[in-house]
């Protein structure tokens, strides 16, 4: 489980441990694998099973020289 907390000027995601380890193996995947610039994955409350989701997280591979 997680959250995403927008403020003024910052993004706060607080997220238990299988969140936690479920985040960590997603970016994993995307550094270690060959994937397109604007590859990304939406943890939504299809791919989390949440429904409480106030916040969309999007994860999106951008390339080197950004």
């Amino acid at each position: 489980k997680y959250k995403v907390s927008c403020y003024d000027d910052e993004v706060v995601l607080a997220a238990n441990k299988e969140g936690l380890i479920s985040l960590a193996k997603q970016m994993l995947y995307f550094a270690y694998n060959d994937l397109s610039e604007g590859s990304h994955v939406h943890f939504d409350s299809f791919f989390t099973g949440q429904s409480d989701i106030e916040h969309e997280l999007v994860l999106c591979k951008i390339n080197n020289e950004h």
